[in-house]
């Protein structure tokens, strides 16, 4: 592996006493990572490259080591679409990692990031570009994170949301679920059923309805995002407009755009989520009453069988309840899109009238957790 640069931290002598991890009838070597502002990561993008903060301090191996300076990690050589961890190591070493590398035995995970595989806007109706980089809302350490596991998310700001970077695909395994270059997980390729749920890790659901697609989030720790959070985190893209074709894999996938388009980047957001909108729908958490043309009967109410043998909504009419969709699909498009709907896609974009047992290969998910942080 190709080493960029060298990390090491200066080794605070006296504040904590060496604790040999092997010293007989002594406590373990504890572990830790402190630093002033708990509201920040330990680690930020510094040009093309992570740095760790100034004053940070980590316990590790028996033996504390703190930062006098921000202090660059060592990179191997990047890969775009791709994850990385931050281990420190016995001799306060800092080096990032893939997830399929094998850590020194004496290292600790402290952190990480992704590599995105393109740039994102900075600003409000911005495209995004080709060249990979670190996204910097992906940046994460043992204390700052995700709920959930880190891979393939990025934080939405300050809103106390990460969002998935992609589109849940169908490789949806121990590797992460929110994954570059992956097979689109929709109704018309609908994902295993969860184990959680009467899933055998082999079994393939037939839909994708919303029921489906929130079981499916749950059993990977994540949720449905609401349509208020998809409306920070779609900030940024390319505004009412869409890409023009189906894109089939996750990512920026030059292989099946639209003729004479170079278009996958403009639909990247200010925090990194790639084919935030017009690209494709995404099922919400946020439920309507749509209110419709009651077709019930003299009591005003009837229960329809619609939940896959799951018991019945009792609903004034077959479409009573909704859910809301989120961001608008590649058919908005401003030069192809269907009579009315032209310049439709965008980052307030929602369709209402989205039943919840409804399924279509037009609509996808991407998953969302809380932020977590250690005071």
């Amino acid at each position: 592996m190709e080493i960029i640069a060298s990390a090491v931290l200066t080794f605070a002598a006296g504040a904590f006493p060496t604790v040999p991890e092997s010293s007989p009838g002594s406590a373990p070597a504890r572990f830790g990572l402190y630093k002033a502002e708990n509201n920040v990561p330990a680690f930020k993008k510094v040009g093309s490259g992570v740095s760790i903060r100034a004053g940070v301090e980590i316990d590790h191996g028996g033996q504390t080591f703190v930062t006098a300076t921000d202090t660059a990690v060592a990179l191997p050589a990047l890969v775009a679409g791709t994850d990385y961890r931050i281990a420190i190591k016995g001799d306060g070493t800092l080096q990032a990692y893939t997830y399929a590398d094998t850590l020194p035995a004496d290292s600790k995970v402290v952190g990480g990031f992704h590599y995105l595989p393109g740039g994102y806007p900075t600003a409000f109706d911005q495209a995004g570009s080709w060249t990979p980089t670190i996204l910097e809302w992906s940046i994460w350490d043992v204390n700052y994170r995700p709920k959930c596991d880190p891979r393939g998310m990025t934080r939405i700001g300050n809103s106390g949301v990460w969002m998935d970077i992609y589109f849940q695909g169908n490789s949806s395994n121990a590797d992460g679920i929110s994954r570059n270059n992956d097979p689109i997980l929709t109704g018309a390729n609908p994902p295993l059923r969860p184990i959680d749920y009467g899933g055998n890790g082999v079994a393939q659901l037939s839909t994708l309805n919303w029921w489906d697609a929130n079981e499916h989030l749950r059993h990977w720790g994540k949720r449905l995002p609401s349509y208020e959070e998809m409306a920070l985190a779609g900030f940024g893209t390319n505004e009412q407009d869409g890409r023009g074709a189906h894109p089939v894999k996750t990512g920026l996938n030059t292989a099946n755009n639209p003729a004479g388009s170079s278009s996958d980047p403009n639909f990247t957001s200010k925090w990194g989520l790639i084919q935030a909108t017009g690209v494709l729908w995404i099922w919400t958490s946020t439920l309507s009453d749509w209110q419709g043309v009651s077709t019930a009967n003299a009591h005003g109410w009837e229960a329809y069988d619609v939940t896959g043998g799951r018991g019945k909504l009792i609903m004034q009419n077959n479409a009573d309840l909704t859910a809301l969709l989120y961001g608008g699909s590649h058919v908005y498009r401003l030069t192809t899109s269907p009579t009315g709907v032209a310049a439709v896609a965008g980052s307030r974009t929602t369709e209402t009238l989205e039943k919840l047992w409804d399924n279509s290969e037009n609509i996808a998910i991407r998953g969302a957790c809380d932020h977590y942080v250690k005071f």
